[in-house]
């Protein structure tokens, strides 16, 4: 099997947005291209454990994001849909 190739993102931007970076490869590598936490862990360059977390930690994300913008259920087909959700109102003091 070909393993994908994976280019480090740019890490130029400190701070939140490199830590929300960290974990989609991992989630994309393991359950869409099906590789192994070991290969997982030689492709980034990271240890065994911090591939586990990565996926663990890009699943829960997921999960949390999944919930707060779907209300899930089952369609007359027998088929899981999405029912968008609208995104949550900004406090106008915030803006």
């Amino acid at each position: 099997m070909r393993m994908p190739e994976y280019v480090e993102p740019d890490r130029s931007d400190a701070g939140a947005d490199a830590c929300r970076i960290e974990y989609p490869p991992a989630i994309l590598l393991h359950d869409a291209h099906g590789l192994s936490n070991s290969e997982i862990a030689d492709l980034l360059g990271c240890s065994l454990a911090t591939s586990k977390i990565r996926v663990h930690r890009a699943r829960v994300r997921l999960r949390e994001t999944l919930d707060t913008a779907c209300s899930f259920e089952i369609d007359e087909r027998g088929v899981l849909v999405c029912d968008p959700q609208p995104a949550p109102a900004i406090p106008a003091s915030s803006v």
